[in-house]
């Protein structure tokens, strides 16, 4: 008998590819310290959604920024260089929407106004 094995990588990234195409994660596995349920927002899906339930978007931010990514961003704050550099970038991406580097942030915030 040949038996194929799917190796775990690639079973992992066609779970991925599916949660990326419908924009949730489900755990399935029964397994409670895995990965919770959540829902994933592309910046203007985040921004069409607010929109649909009838807010007034006034911007959408990038909570943590791209700086979450940097391998030593918790040590940075302590030195006081590299915590005004990062200050300056975070202030320049505030100040203006910058889509590609806001959706580089792992969770995204919509600041909205309900008109009613």
């Amino acid at each position: 008998m040949n038996i194929v094995r799917i190796p775990r990588r690639s079973r992992v990234c066609a779970d991925r590819a599916e949660d990326l195409h419908d924009g949730q994660y489900r755990n399935l596995s029964g397994k409670p310290n895995y990965f919770s349920t959540a829902y994933f927002h592309r910046l203007e899906d985040l921004r069409d959604e607010a929109t649909a339930a009838g807010f007034e978007v006034k911007s959408v931010f990038g909570v943590e920024g791209p700086a979450w990514i940097l391998p030593d961003v918790a040590a940075r704050p302590a030195d006081l260089v590299r915590r005004e550099t990062l200050l300056r970038a975070a202030r320049m991406i505030e100040l203006e929407e910058q889509p590609g580097i806001t959706a580089a942030s792992a969770h995204l915030l919509a600041v909205a106004r309900n008109p009613a």
